[in-house]
């Protein structure tokens, strides 16, 4: 087993490569890409660069896929609470709807 641990390790090792490498990519990797505020955007994207740039395909089972999908929508549902939560006015009748996305906002002083 050969442990690649930068960039220009995997580019060297793809060059002097022989066959046709293949890349799994799991779902950090996928949601790295994906999304400019993951914190390994920059690094995956330079991986996934490199990886296009030697025409390595890249493989994903279902598992990955359905992980990536359920990232998205807590994403895209987080969001859309968060920009509820600007009309909303507090009221009795949806006091329990308004402190739950007031949680998730964050909101100290509402």
């Amino acid at each position: 087993m050969i442990v690649l641990r930068t960039a220009e390790n995997l580019s060297a090792f793809l060059k002097d490569k022989g066959c046709k490498p293949g890349c799994f990519a799991d779902t950090s990797f996928l949601y790295g890409i994906a999304y400019n505020d993951d914190r390994l955007h920059e690094k995956a994207n330079a991986v996934h660069d490199l990886l296009s740039e030697h025409s390595v395909p890249i493989y994903s089972n279902v598992i990955s896929r359905m992980e990536f999908v359920d990232l998205i929508l807590r994403k895209q549902m987080t969001s859309a609470c968060i920009s509820l939560f600007g009309p909303l006015t507090r009221t009795a009748s949806n006091e329990k709807l308004f402190n739950l996305l007031k949680n998730i906002r964050g909101c100290v002083d509402c």
